[in-house]
């Protein structure tokens, strides 16, 4: 105020709102033995943290603080289903955010190789075995009518399997994989049996002449 003018005055309102964030998560499937990779961007940091559930809930890892953006989170983990949530923290300036994700991490597979096998009748055949990621290996004979005639549920894991004395005919050889542990697939394959007729023979003994009408003897 001076002596022109009378004195005056106003007042606004304003606000100075949150700057928001947010929280972006990328993680691909694997199978058992592959590491895990989570890959985070946050936009407008604060305080960032993971939780790490198996798929039922089940707590693995909780709050577990994120102190480098640049690289991505690793975890070696076992064959299962999993949820990750990463959270940006709610602050005076900044509004928290969160993102979660599911992924998978597969089973490994075991395995188990042999080949077709021919044998004559009366003679033990042989199933040779090699196997990979089992403790043993199921083998089980079935014949043209899918009877089983040989099973054996705890043979070795590599190796040979001797067969009893099978008549002549087609067979097939089932053979099924003990995986190591629950992180590994079960495995099959299939192969031939091949048991073949022996052979037969007659041998005839020197035979005398004789006149008739006396008999003649043949000696075999």
């Amino acid at each position: 105020e001076n002596e022109n003018y009378v004195a005056s005055s106003d007042s606004a309102n304003f606000t100075v709102f949150k700057a928001p964030s947010n929280v972006t998560v990328n993680v691909d499937d694997v199978t058992y033995d592959a590491v895990v990779g989570v890959n985070v961007t946050v936009v407008n940091v604060t305080a960032v943290t993971y939780t790490l559930k198996y798929a039922n809930g089940t707590v693995i890892e909780e709050n577990v603080t994120i102190s480098d953006l640049t690289k991505d989170l690793t975890f070696a983990l076992g064959a299962g289903n999993y949820t990750i949530t990463v959270v940006n923290k709610n602050t005076t300036n900044i509004t928290g955010s969160q993102a979660s994700r599911n992924f998978t991490v597969r089973k490994a597979k075991s395995a188990v190789n042999s080949s077709d096998v021919v044998e004559v009748y009366g003679v033990n055949a042989t199933v040779t075995i090699s196997s990979v990621n089992a403790t043993s290996v199921n083998v089980t004979v079935l014949d043209k009518d899918n009877n089983t005639v040989y099973s054996n549920a705890s043979a070795l894991a590599n190796g040979n399997v001797v067969l009893p004395i099978l008549a002549a005919g087609n067979y097939t050889i089932k053979l099924t994989t003990n995986p190591l542990n629950g992180n590994y697939s079960v495995g099959f394959n299939e192969y031939k049996l091949t048991i073949v007729k022996s052979n037969s023979s007659v041998v005839i003994g020197e035979i005398a002449n004789v006149t008739y009408p006396d008999a003649t003897m043949i000696n075999f």
